[in-house]
């Protein structure tokens, strides 16, 4: 099993009645390779995931924290679950993206090999959707197309950020030396880490 023996914290944001989503956001989490993964679930504003997430926890013997916060925001929830996950590597998934299988296994992998490098990341799959229904779930998708495949540059981060939330997976350092999202943003929080992050650090795009 590769790199199981480097615990990865994979931080997902959920809000209002999104159980479908969140559902099948989670179910890619627990079907990782990668076996020592954390998953932080922090619901804003409601707790109609609670259940779910304990029921995945007993069932899947997988490692899963529920948190839920009064009405705050996106950025206070990304804060909330960075402050609560203990892995060596952190990582996002909001609750309308999903992980292949060896997403978190290949990504530490790179970390571990390459420890003067802050953060990894991998290609995307950006589809655009259109959601008519929550509950049943209905979505229309359009033809994907790829992100965050070009290589690793501070210049071009500083124009546009082409590193998709869900594909980076970075060092517990970064984190406790900068911090996590500023939480005077409303949006773009993910850019602003990035941008941080990769200050005094460099960054590594894994094809």
């Amino acid at each position: 099993m590769m790199n199981a023996e480097t615990p990865v914290s994979i931080i997902v944001r959920t809000h209002g009645n999104r159980m479908a989503l969140l559902k099948t956001a989670l179910a890619s989490l627990v079907e990782q390779t990668h076996e020592a993964v954390q998953i932080v679930v922090v619901e804003d504003g409601s707790e109609h995931a609670e259940p779910h997430v304990t029921n995945l926890a007993s069932t899947t013997g997988r490692s899963l924290i529920f948190q839920s916060l009064p009405k705050s925001g996106k950025v206070k929830a990304g804060n909330a679950g960075l402050a609560v996950a203990n892995g060596k590597y952190l990582g996002f998934l909001d609750d309308d993206d999903q992980l292949l299988p060896d997403h978190v296994a290949t990504l530490a992998s790179a970390l571990d090999d390459r420890p003067e490098i802050a953060a990894a990341y991998g290609q995307a799959w950006e589809i655009p959707t259109r959601l008519t229904s929550f509950a049943p779930l209905d979505e229309n998708h359009a033809r994907r197309r790829p992100a965050g495949r070009d290589p690793f540059s501070k210049l071009a981060l500083m124009f546009r950020n082409y590193l998709p939330i869900q594909s980076v997976l970075f060092r517990r350092t970064l984190y406790e030396s900068n911090g996590g999202f500023d939480e005077q943003l409303d949006d773009l929080e993910d850019w602003d880490l990035w941008l941080r992050y990769c200050a005094d650090h460099d960054f590594l795009s894994v094809p």
